[in-house]
This record gives structure tokens, C-alpha cells and sequence, in this order.
């Protein structure tokens, strides 16, 4: 709570409002606050600005925005090394796009993350760290799924 000025004389108090008159005649009025707060702080870190700049700085990306839909693809064509390295880039850039605590937990590699979403006895989880969603399979997902399948080696027969 802010310390009142010692120089200015309250002339009304109305509820939480109060009149002040400061030493050199001008009139300040200030709305004290003494309800609880509905603040939920335990989203402190997300939402601070020099958190979010950081992360910005390190992938160019501001995670706070859901900019993108999520995406679908056919990957079964890929052929050549050019298409592979491409698809490995891609789910990278993808699991990049992850919020840093949830590619910490898989110790920043897609591949664990990959291997994590198969065991379908992991889904309590992914839900509840945003991965899947309760109702549908969440796009991120289905795009690295996809792409783990897609350069998986295949046996020659």
C-alpha cells in the first residue's frame, strides 16, 4: 500500500475514495483497495514481461500468442534426404514452439517427447501438460506422431 504523503490533508473520505489537498492547493484523490486480491499469482512467471522477452530472445517466438492452427500433414511421400532432413527440421521447429517447461521435461529432445505421446498410458499426463486435448487429438501431436512414423527406418524385406 502506498505511504501517504505527509504534506497532504485528507478533506473527504467516501468508501475506498479519499479527497486529498496537497500542501500546494491541488486536489489529489486516490481509491484504497483493502479487499483481498483476485489476482491468481500463481501465473507470475508466465506473464512477466522480462520472462517473456527472454524466451523471445532465445526462439523468436512469443509462446503467449496462439499465432498458428494447428496442422495436419500427409508425410507418407517422402523419398529423398532433401524431404527427411526437412521433416526432421520441421519437428524440431514444432516442438520448439513448446513452452520451455514442458521441453525441459523431456530434456529439450523431440524424440522423448515423441516416444512419451505413444504410450497411450501417458495421456492423464499430456492432457494435463496441454499436449492433448481431453475431447480430440491436439495438432502438435498428430504432427510429430506423424512425423516419428514418417522416419522411423523401414526394414527391407
Amino acid at each position: 500500500m502506498k505511504k501517504e504523503n505527509q504534506h497532504d490533508t485528507l478533506i473527504e473520505q467516501d468508501g475506498p475514495r479519499h479527497v486529498y489537498r496537497r500542501a500546494n492547493g491541488s486536489i489529489r484523490v486516490a481509491t484504497i483497495n483493502n479487499e483481498p486480491t483476485k489476482t491468481q499469482q500463481q501465473f507470475a512467471d508466465e506473464v512477466d514481461v522480462n520472462n517473456i522477452m527472454r524466451k523471445y530472445q532465445q526462439t523468436g517466438e512469443l509462446h503467449h500468442l496462439n499465432l498458428k492452427a494447428g496442422r495436419y500433414e500427409d508425410l507418407t511421400g517422402l523419398t529423398d534426404y532433401q524431404e527427411m532432413l526437412h521433416a526432421v527440421k520441421h519437428a524440431e521447429e514444432t516442438f520448439n514452439a513448446l513452452p520451455s517447461d514442458v521441453r525441459n521435461k523431456f530434456d529439450n529432445n523431440p524424440q522423448q517427447l515423441i516416444d512419451f505421446l505413444g504410450d497411450s498410458n501417458n495421456r492423464d499426463e499430456a492432457i494435463r501438460l496441454g499436449l492433448v486435448n481431453k475431447t480430440q487429438t491436439d495438432p502438435i501431436l498428430s504432427e510429430l506422431q506423424n512425423l516419428n512414423k514418417n522416419l522411423t527406418p523401414k526394414e527391407s524385406k
